[in-house]
């Protein structure tokens, strides 16, 4: 390894070395009058050598010893030097504290950093740890990094009990300030813990940014996930809120999820300080897409998703399969992974499978009757499906029916408010759907909620439904379709469509009229025509007054200025210009002053905006989870790093997180959290143990007792039998 040469720079900051005339790789001490190697160490010899006992004696001694001066001054002079000489000392002392405290807070500071990058990057807490010991080595002339104390423990216990304690108290900070706030839960099952987890989510507006934000909560660790059960956890994590500010709680759709929110609107009911009543939107809107799509295509019996796996399964982790498969077809493109949780991001999926039916053709073809040919049932599958003439168009509706409904799937991951349009996405591809199989008479007649979409009378005739280009293009192409082939595909996928359109209906946001009112404030509708804005204004002030979300004096003020609004030209103006990409809270935030609106008026804004739009904020959590978590990790720590994850995201990354000295000091207390927690821990072990002695000590005596009782009834019997048979002597 290279040897270091002396640094010009080093003697501004150690003042007793200068360099060793002949020897760059050396260094002179002025104090102990000897030369000293750098070899490869740099810096680090020089604090080495500073840290030496000689040195270290000369220094002392140093400061200890006087001026030859000083001992001569006049005796008038004495005091004043006494003082002269206390105040620099004073001034030095106070320095050389305050550069001691920066240095430990610049320390401090680069382990945060440090803390919060491993949880953005998804580092291990040993692998984070390593990786400071490399810095170290890495910048052997860095203070900073070498006071660097953060192995693995401490890594862990920084973001537990001090980042994650931290971020956690300022979001429930946040939230108690502010006027309302949305909770989203969902559950999914952890595989290190065996056990449910049930994240929370809350949504409200922040203050700071002046916009809606959605951050994670908390966790909950179940066993049983029935109503019951959902709801205790769902209230132990809001235990520390005010429920007279939640007005919405979010869920996707099974039925036990809806008992939860039935069976908490009737105890918020009969609570006393309750006065406000939440409000109901239904379940997630992306849920019930997707159930909807996935009934209507099993309807059909098609056996689509089936063949999808299929193909995919044959030739998964079987490398001869997919040599014999490029041999033969001269391609490199497999069949790509059905997802059977979220079906309509499978378009890709029917795309490929589309691209290489030829290619498939040639595979069965080619292995056919061969010792190579596979006898699994994936291949069975896929054998079965290829010989389905209508296959191709088959494949082309299930992927034209996912391209009608895949935009809404994709606008309402975002975490920007949403709600307001809700309404109108859904109905929009409700209209798109419904076009293409009902009646043109009865669709413009009738309000799509309205339409009974299982009754014939409302159904066109199988030759009029409307397949759209790429079904009728792979029609065209495919050859030996008769008449009857064409009349069941046309009704299968009438079927479908009917299906579709029910699903959607029975449990879709659509019925809810809070849904269709608040999109008021919609800039589309209000510059489409601002009427049907002020009509849905007027039905959403009336829900927020029954439901004493806003008083009837202050519901009057908000619609008389709305009114104002409605009627200002450049307002208008400017929603024209509105593009749907922009956040709506902030095109409300952002208006011009001739246009700006009251805070009461904000107020009630704000209040919509903070409305979930679906569950896609809690589903993302659980693909964070997968990142996270590790074998053997803990629930507290599991729910640390999510804290700490979520505080990241909502900043805009590590480099964004405001690290401020309230933050430094809670890294710093985390020590004593952390001996807290294992004291705590201790405590509930040993008081387990107790109980698990208590009882095996009263199942001991329990035994013994039994054991008494046996011998007692055995003697008891043994005496009653000698008197029995002494009687019936008696008797003869």
């Amino acid at each position: 390894m290279a040897k270091t040469y002396f640094q010009s720079n080093w003697i501004d900051k150690y003042s007793w070395i200068k360099e060793d005339v002949g020897n760059k790789n050396s260094a002179f001490c002025k104090l102990c009058l000897k030369s000293f190697s750098l070899s490869n160490m740099g810096i680090t010899a020089i604090l080495s050598h500073m840290k030496g006992k000689k040195h270290t004696t000369i220094t002392n001694a140093q400061k200890e010893s006087y001026n030859v001066n000083d001992m001569l001054t006049a005796p008038n002079d004495v005091n004043a030097n006494q003082s002269t000489v206390k105040n620099n000392c004073t001034v030095s002392t106070k320095k050389q504290n305050i550069s001691t405290f920066l240095e430990r807070d610049n320390v401090t500071r680069a382990e945060i950093i440090w803390a919060l990058s491993c949880i953005e990057n998804h580092l291990s807490m040993s692998a984070g740890g390593r990786c400071v010991e490399i810095m170290k080595y890495m910048y052997p002339d860095s203070e900073i990094a070498s006071n660097i104390q953060l192995q693995r423990a401490k890594l862990t216990y920084v973001i537990i009990y001090g980042l994650g304690k931290y971020f956690s108290e300022s979001l429930i900070s946040e939230v108690l300030d502010s006027d309302f706030f949305s909770i989203s839960f969902d559950e999914s099952l952890n595989k290190i813990s065996q056990k449910e987890q049930m994240d929370i989510i809350v949504r409200f507006w922040c203050k700071s940014s002046n916009k809606v934000i959605s951050r994670y909560l908390t966790s909950c660790f179940l066993g049983h996930t029935t109503a019951i059960d959902l709801l205790e956890a769902l209230k132990s994590a809001l235990k520390n809120f005010d429920l007279n500010k939640m007005i919405h709680l979010s869920m996707d759709g099974p039925y036990v999820n809806i008992k939860v929110l039935k069976t908490l609107q009737m105890e918020l009911a009969n609570m006393p300080n309750i006065n406000t009543v939440m409000l109901d939107l239904g379940t997630c809107g992306i849920h019930t897409l997707h159930n909807s799509f996935k009934v209507a295509m099993q309807t059909s019996k098609w056996e689509i998703i089936e063949f999808l796996r299929a193909i995919y399964n044959n030739f998964k982790n079987v490398p001869a399969r997919r040599s014999d498969y490029t041999k033969c077809s001269g391609s490199y493109k497999f069949p790509l992974k059905f997802c059977p949780v979220r079906w309509l991001q499978n378009i890709q999926v029917a795309e490929r499978a589309e691209e290489i039916l030829p290619n498939l053709l040639k595979y069965v073809n080619f292995v056919k009757n061969t010792p190579r040919e596979p006898t699994s049932l994936s291949y069975k599958i896929m054998i079965n499906c290829l010989n389905d003439k209508l296959l191709k168009p088959k494949l082309a509706f299930f992927k034209s029916l996912a391209n009608d409904v895949e935009p809404f799937l994709r606008n309402y991951q975002s975490d920007a408010p949403m709600a307001p349009f809700l309404y109108t996405d859904l109905k929009t591809i409700m209209e798109t759907v419904m076009q293409k199989f009902i009646k043109k008479e009865i669709f413009e007649s009738t309000s799509i909620t309205s339409i009974d979409v299982t009754d014939k009378n409302n159904i066109r005739l199988s030759k009029y439904i409307d397949l759209g280009y790429t079904t009728r293009q792979a029609l065209r192409n495919t050859e030996q379709i008769n008449d009857k082939d064409m009349l069941k595909f046309r009704l299968d996928c009438s079927l479908i469509f009917q299906k579709f359109c029910s699903k959607l209906l029975d449990k879709s946001p659509l019925k809810y009229p809070i849904v269709r009112s608040i999109t008021f404030c919609d800039p589309n509708i209000i510059a489409s025509n601002f009427k049907i804005s002020l009509r849905r204004l007027k039905n959403t002030l009336e829900i927020f007054v029954d439901n004493n979300l806003i008083s009837g004096c202050a519901a009057d003020r908000v619609e008389r200025e709305f009114i104002k609004l409605f009627n200002n030209s450049q307002f208008i103006e400017r929603c024209k210009n509105y593009l749907k990409t922009d956040r709506l809270d902030e095109f409300w935030t952002n208006l011009p002053s001739m246009c700006n609106l009251s805070v009461e008026t904000m107020r009630f804004l704000k209040t919509i905006f903070i409305l979930f739009h679906g569950n896609a904020a809690v589903e993302r959590g659980f693909s964070i989870n997968k990142e996270c978590i590790s074998e053997n990790m803990k629930e507290d720590s599991l729910i640390g790093q999510r804290h700490v994850w979520s505080a990241i995201n909502a900043a805009g990354g590590t480099k964004e997180v405001n690290i401020s000295k309230t933050m430094i000091h809670a890294v710093r207390n985390a020590r004593s959290y952390y001996h807290e927690a294992l004291e705590q821990a201790k405590k509930e072990d040993q008081e387990k143990q107790r109980f698990a002695e208590n009882q095996k000590r009263a199942n001991e005596q329990l035994k013994e007792l039994k054991e008494k009782r046996r011998r007692l009834l055995e003697s008891a019997m043994k005496e009653t039998e000698a008197i029995d048979e002494e009687m019936s002597k008696l008797q003869k």
